[in-house]
């Protein structure tokens, strides 16, 4: 379907959002969405470091185009929970 879409229309955005692992949001990627929203609660500077030099410097920088949010509502996080007014 996305590709009978973006033949017709080619400046659809296909955005997938998914509370999910890496390997299936890089497979949604693959399959035509060109928006993925990764779903990354990374709480310390080396899981962050991690994942954007994952995203940066590896065959993933070729077809995964992700969005990154600050803050979502509908997650709630540690960090958000424990860190009083400045976490909110």
């Amino acid at each position: 379907m996305i590709a009978e879409v973006r033949a017709g229309f080619p400046d659809a955005v296909f955005l997938a959002e998914a509370f999910t692992a890496r390997k299936l949001m890089y497979r949604l990627a693959k399959l035509g969405f060109s928006s993925p929203i990764p779903i990354h609660l990374a709480q310390y500077k080396a899981e962050l470091t991690e994942y954007l030099t994952e995203l940066t410097a590896t065959p993933v920088r070729e077809f995964f185009r992700p969005h990154f949010f600050v803050n979502t509502p509908d997650i709630n996080p540690v960090s958000s929970r424990t860190s009083g007014r400045p976490g909110s």
